[in-house]
């Protein structure tokens, strides 16, 4: 399980290093990372690739966006191809990734089969793969009418089959790491999940939450709607606001011009006709 002892302190890890790289859509760069440390030693682009079965545009690709982030270095040469390793800040990033995953005896291949890295490899995307769909449960469920959301409507927002969404629910739906509480209801049978006070009060530590809790536009949702607002509304809604206020003061300030240019114009006009005036009489 990924939540064994600390679940604030591992998921607010967990999305912190998933804002250097995107568990969800960086697949490639979180694969070439964990194949550093797999194999325990620099990697050229072609052993990545063979070893990841990725296209080799694809793995140099993650390269250049890993080595912009300063995950990832280059060391050198080998048969004729750039050489990569893990930078200082990459060990430390890997470091903690393995710690919020609960895998610190995470085995090099040096001292293991090729056929127990690969199956460490998949434990280790599997246990990615599961912490961002709990987060992303906890936030739907928090920020919906009494925190309940039906399985129907959890798989629909986390684009999971109804199957695979109950599989990750489930596990956190019984002691001693119960963030949900599963409700069936009697007369249609259907399924139903609510967050718990443990999962309502991981949200109340995410960034997310605290970063908008204070915000006018965060309470006034939360009035008119009776509800917390979803982070990532807010965030569109931010995105929004900040644009029509862009577009408000691009506006005015075109006002302002043409009210000057106005003034301008009467000054010229008023100045013309006195200086026709003082010539006529």
């Amino acid at each position: 399980m990924i939540l064994d002892s600390s679940i604030e302190e591992k998921l607010r890890t967990l999305k912190r290093l998933d804002g250097v790289i995107d568990f969800s859509k960086s697949s490639v760069q979180i694969e070439i990372v964990f194949l550093f440390l797999i194999y325990g030693r620099d990697l050229t682009p072609t052993e990545i690739s063979e070893s990841a079965n990725e296209r080799r545009k694809a793995v140099l690709d993650a390269l250049r966006k890993l080595q912009l982030k300063g995950i990832v270095k280059k060391v050198g040469e080998k048969d004729g191809e750039p050489l990569y390793g893990l930078s200082e800040e990459g060990k430390k990033y890997s470091e903690e990734l393995l710690r919020a995953l609960g895998l610190e005896g995470f085995k090099l291949a040096s001292r293991v089969s090729e056929e127990e890295s690969i199956r460490e490899r998949l434990i280790v995307q599997k246990k990615i793969i599961e912490a961002n769909y709990i987060y992303n449960a906890i936030c739907y469920l928090a920020t919906s009418k009494d925190q309940t959301l039906s399985l129907k409507t959890i798989s629909r927002l986390l684009n999971l089959s109804e199957e695979r969404a109950k599989e990750y629910l489930d596990i956190y739906s019984r002691p001693p790491e119960r963030l949900f509480r599963k409700i069936i209801k009697p007369d249609t049978r259907e399924t139903y999940y609510k967050l718990e006070k443990e999962g309502l009060s991981i949200f109340y530590r995410t960034q997310n939450y605290l970063s908008f809790k204070n915000s006018p536009i965060y309470k006034l949702k939360q009035k008119l709607y009776a509800k917390i607002p979803h982070p990532n509304n807010l965030k569109r809604l931010f995105s929004i606001s900040s644009f029509l206020f862009f577009l408000l003061s691009f506006l005015l300030s075109i006002l302002n011009l043409c009210s000057l240019f106005f003034s301008v114009l009467m000054f010229v006009l008023g100045s013309v006709v006195f200086v026709i005036k003082e010539v006529i009489f």
